[in-house]
Parts: C-alpha cells; structure tokens; sequence
C-alpha cells in the first residue's frame, strides 16, 4: 500500500542507546504488533550509503533518531534519543490518527477563527513543541495583543518568538 507511513530508525554500529532500542525497546511485542499494522519500519546506519545522505537531508546530527514519514518523505514527526515502547507507540497513534493529537486540535480551532489571548499563547508553545512554524500564530497574537504580559510563561515565549527588533510596537 503506497499509503503507508514509513518509520526509520537512524543508527550507528558504536552507539549504545542504539543498541539498548534493538536490544530492549524494539522486541516489544505490543510496539512490533502496532508498527507491523500501520507502518513499514526500516533501520538505517546512518554513516553508511544512503544513510549518510538521509542524515544530511533531514538535517540529523545524533544517534539514534527515529523519523515518521509520509510516503512522499515528509517529516511527520521525530523522536530524538533512547526512549521506550511507549512513546514509540504514542507518536505512531498520532501520525496514524492524528485527529486525536493536541496540535491538530488546536490548528483547527485556529483556521475556524479562534483568536483568543490565551489560546494563541497555548497554539505556540504548542507548535514549538512539535516542530512547527509559529509565525502566523504569533504575528495574529501580537498584531491582537501588542502588549504581551511577560510574566506569564506561554506570552513571554510568544514574544521571544515573535519581536526581533527593537522598533516592533511590542516593545
């Protein structure tokens, strides 16, 4: 089926927390099951052929990297690092379903309109979180609120993000 995500495991033959994914994380039973129903997985060593210009295209600079692709090659979602089955298994449900996940939700209620002080600040911390462009959440929160409060956690990072010189109206 040429619909069929794709998972890569980006490795190297010295890195340990490559080997403890082989060797402990990947042979759980409920994970293969899950990956073999909605994925085609491949490993990669990724300082060997093919592997060393995906490591290059996808801008990847640590072992190991598990990548969610689309058919066409596009970035879905990445994990960076030894993590365990279960978080394999969540990022996978939110590539297969991701009408379950927060940002999906969240872009949602942003296209219907949603231009909420607090849900803007929610939407990009969000979007930084999951690799995102914040820019047009941001550019909407500060062109609706030019006074962002900068003591409150989500609006201080919008206007981290989003005032780059000092003539902006927010400063």
């Amino acid at each position: 089926n040429s619909s069929v995500p794709v998972l890569v495991d980006f490795y190297a033959t010295w890195c340990g927390p490559c080997k403890y994914l082989t060797k402990n994380v990947f042979i759980d039973e409920n994970l293969g099951a899950f990956m073999n129903e909605h994925f085609v997985s491949l490993k990669i060593d990724g300082e060997k052929g093919d592997g060393l210009q995906l490591m290059r295209d996808f801008n990847l600079n640590s072992y190991p990297t598990m990548l969610f692709l689309n058919p066409e090659m596009d970035l879905l979602k990445k994990i960076v690092g030894a993590v365990g089955a279960d978080e394999i298994e969540t990022a996978g449900n939110e590539v297969v379903f991701p009408e379950t996940t927060l940002i999906y939700q969240l872009e949602k209620k942003y296209e219907e309109g949603n231009r909420d002080r607090a849900f803007l600040a929610e939407y990009t911390v969000e979007l930084l979180n999951n690799d995102g462009d914040p820019e047009k959440v941001v550019a909407s929160f500060l062109e609706k609120y030019p006074d962002p409060n900068l003591k409150e956690n989500k609006e201080f990072l919008v206007f981290c993000v989003g005032v780059m010189d000092r003539d902006h109206p927010s400063m």
